[in-house]
């Protein structure tokens, strides 16, 4: 009999998906294709789905599934919906191994409303976000037991119904294989929790690693001390991204920004006039004239922090400070990893009580969040007398910061790992892959703060960082998801040719895949 495996899509990381089928099928496999982003569904083919829905359907060879169903029953009934509250029992009973359902709600942008900035969400009621999960529930055991997949896939971790199909997949035994982040170079390990936690195989590969001589990491070391010596170490990846922006943008380029989502806002109205009435105010809809406001105001914000200005302060020469980097909010290493530290003013507000005397804050704000977290939120950090919001481009690299920091603060942000590479211990409260790296220590509880910053410092950690690397090197695989995704979508649109790179790396892709099969075959 063949083996089956569903491919989990939303938005643009279904299109990785499109190309990879072949080579499932080639050997041998079943293939399926479940579309879960309820937005994407319920729109009139658009700009918005025009590639990552419609084109992808119409064109793949799998067995299909979507969330359109439940996702018109929703807006049918959203106002007064008749909530399943012994079928909600069930599920508690029965799918919350690794989160209890309101937590499980913190998965996705369209529930969470409350603790983000973005006002194209609207704000959701008990019922609203009950039904939501009735419903989710109900289509993620409908599709299981209807394809009956040995394997399900996914390039990404955002969003509820990929935290439902996580509590499912574990209660029928199905592995359920995304791609984790372990932040060395380009490799990406699997992660058979959607990054809940770290797997046991990971941990069980790193503690025979760890015991390993240095002759046996040499390879890791000599990496390592390379690193340690480098003037810049901001990851290629990274390269172009937001993440790498320390100047702004000419006014040009700004209004242009505005002008194409604008663009994209009329496509969307002028083919779903219908669909955006009849769903007015529903949480599952995005209200896209929230979304032109919101990037206005950002754009003009953004253009005012990225110069010298009141709310971000210079570093001062010698001042002994704690490096904290924060995360764009929303996004899934916080809302999916760290759900009960989403609120950064307050992590912050703990970290300052807990601070030993002579030592500040050097709080960062992330580039994506330029614009998007409201000024008010700098105003409150200013007024704690031992923290300080810096310039965020005062260098260009995250080097600088963390080789005059005494350690490094973080939920679940990359600095805890440069930190650590570095040779500094840092402090994390969420979920990563790389905490079984001796110099990173996980907070647990806000009151184990006091003592754990008090150990902060340099420390000799290199051959704990090289059995991680080595780790990272034996599971994972070198990817270029970026890549996949962008020339993927130019060759769906007929604007590029499939090239020998881009075959190349989605064979890289589907040996990922296969890899991780064995992977859990030898662990489960």
């Amino acid at each position: 009999m063949k083996k089956k495996v569903l491919m989990l899509c939303r938005e643009v990381f279904s299109i990785p998906f499109f190309f990879l089928e072949d080579s499932f099928i080639k050997d041998g496999y079943e293939t399926g294709l479940f579309h879960i982003h309820p937005e994407e569904c319920l729109y009139n083919e658009c700009d918005y789905n025009h590639i990552t829905y419609y084109e992808l359907r119409k064109k793949s060879k799998s067995k299909l599934y979507d969330v359109k169903d439940i996702s018109d029953k929703f807006v049918s009934e959203y106002k007064n919906p008749n909530i399943d509250y012994d079928y909600l029992k069930y599920v508690e009973e029965n799918y919350t191994y690794f989160k209890p359902l309101n937590l499980q709600l913190m998965s996705s942008q369209f529930n969470t409303r409350y603790y983000h900035f973005r006002e194209k969400y609207n704000f959701t009621t008990k019922e609203q976000n009950l039904y939501c999960l009735e419903l989710f529930y109900k289509k993620a055991e409908q599709v299981l037991d209807d394809f009956k997949p040995d394997y399900i896939i996914d390039l990404d971790t955002a969003e509820l119904m990929r935290t439902v199909i996580n509590e499912v997949a574990y209660k029928k035994k199905i592995p359920y294989i995304s791609i984790e982040h372990p932040r060395y170079e380009s490799f990406k390990i699997p992660t058979f929790n959607i990054g809940l936690n770290t797997d046991e195989y990971f941990k069980k590969k790193y503690n025979d690693n760890y015991h390993l001589s240095e002759d046996e990491l040499k390879d890791e070391y000599a990496y390592i001390k390379d690193y340690r010596a480098k003037q810049q170490i901001m990851p290629s990846e990274y390269k172009n991204s937001v993440t790498a922006k320390y100047e702004k943008d000419s006014i040009m380029t700004s209004l242009k920004s505005v002008l194409r989502t604008s663009k994209m806002i009329n496509d969307i109205d002028a083919h779903n006039k219908k669909v955006r009435r009849k769903a007015k105010d529903c949480i599952l809809l995005t209200k896209y004239f929230g979304l032109i406001k919101d990037f206005i105001s950002w754009e003009y914000i953004r253009q005012k922090l990225f110069k010298p200005n009141k709310y971000f302060q210079a570093p001062i020469d010698g001042e002994k400070y704690l490096y904290m980097p924060l995360h764009l909010i929303p996004e899934s290493t916080t809302f999916v990893k760290a759900p009960y530290y989403v609120n950064e003013l307050n992590v912050i507000e703990q970290v300052s009580k807990s601070l030993p005397i002579g030592l500040t804050v050097y709080v960062k704000e992330h580039q994506s969040m330029l614009g998007e977290r409201p000024i008010s939120f700098y105003k409150s950090v200013a007024k704690l007398h031992n923290v300080k919001m810096v310039q965020f481009n005062y260098y260009k690299d995250p080097k600088p910061w963390l080789d005059k920091a005494v350690g490094v603060i973080t939920i679940t942000g990359t600095g805890a790992y440069e930190a650590a590479l570095l040779g500094k211990k840092s402090l994390i409260f969420g979920n990563v892959c790389f905490d079984v790296i001796d110099s990173i220590n996980k907070i647990t509880s806000m009151q184990q703060l006091p003592e754990y910053l008090k150990t902060l410092g340099n420390v000799d950690n290199i051959h704990s960082c090289a059995a991680y690397i080595k780790t990272v090197k034996e599971v994972g695989t070198e990817l270029k998801i970026n890549y996949l995704i962008d020339e993927g979508y130019k060759i769906l649109e007929n604007k590029s040719e499939i090239t020998n790179e881009y075959k190349n790396e989605i064979d890289k892709l589907y040996e990922f895949y296969k890899k991780s099969f064995k992977i859990y075959d030898e662990n489960k």
